[in-house]
Parts: structure tokens; sequence; C-alpha cells
């Protein structure tokens, strides 16, 4: 998915989270823990392939802080205004409880 990116500002919500006694413990509204699709995504925001291509194509990720303060951010893998699109930036919109990710 990553590969095929164009210029542009989009938004991939994440929960990274390591599953744990913890992370069981938090359900849905079904009562299904969350447990191990956070940690999916823990996992892949950890894979060294994907953090590779995040450097290769300069994809800034942020917070959830710089995504509220972005001017217009677009629904999930739909391209901001292009106008405003500048070089080959990407921006990428991280959840606001992603972990301290090791490159």
């Amino acid at each position: 998915m990553l590969e095929g990116l164009t210029p542009g500002s989009y938004n991939f919500l994440a929960h990274p989270a390591m599953d744990g006694i913890e992370m069981q413990g938090v359900k849905i509204g079904t009562g299904e823990s969350v447990a191990f699709d956070r940690n999916n995504d823990y996992l892949l925001l950890k894979d060294t392939d994907v953090m590779k291509v995040i450097d290769e194509k300069n994809i800034e990720l942020i917070g959830f802080k710089g995504f509220i303060n972005k001017p217009s951010i677009p629904v999930l893998i739909s391209p901001a205004n292009e106008s405003s699109v500048t070089g080959t930036k990407y921006t990428f919109a991280w959840s606001a409880c992603y972990p301290v990710l090791e490159k």
C-alpha cells in the first residue's frame, strides 16, 4: 500500500499496543478484547520493511496533535487538495497513543 502512494496527505489511524494482561482487559462494546488487533498494529509499525518504505518515501509520521493542526486532512487514503502538495512530501496521521519506534 505505501509503495503506491502519491504525494499528499493521508490518514492512517492505528492504536499500536503490545498484547499483555492490561491490553487484554480493554474491551469494545461487544465485549471482545482489542489486544490482538492493537498488537498487530504495533507489529506492523515495528516491521523493518514498513519502516524502510517510510524512510525511502520520506513519509512524515505525525501524532494526533499534528493531525488536528493540519488545515485539511481527508478521509482514509484520499489525497488532500493537490494544489497544496509540494515536492514528494508525504504526511501520515499517527495515533495519539503511538509507541516510540526505533528505526
